[in-house]
């Protein structure tokens, strides 16, 4: 995906679960084009993530094992 804000600017994102829980082994991973790695913290029932506000972004998630 692509942000597309103001060079030096941050911008958030958010996953907001349907019923308000997240999900039990799913590991969301949001990383940007140079591969630095963006963390995902909970936030009030979503997970969220702080991240350049013009980047390219790879959003993927795997499965973990219980």
């Amino acid at each position: 995906m692509r942000i597309d804000g103001p060079a030096g600017t941050e911008a958030r994102l958010a996953l907001v679960m349907e019923d308000g829980n997240t999900p039990d082994g799913i590991e969301p991973r949001l990383t940007t084009s140079d591969g630095r790695a963006l963390p995902f913290e909970l936030q009030d029932g979503r997970l969220e993530a702080r991240l350049p506000a013009d980047a390219s972004l790879l959003f993927a998630w795997k499965e973990t094992k219980k």
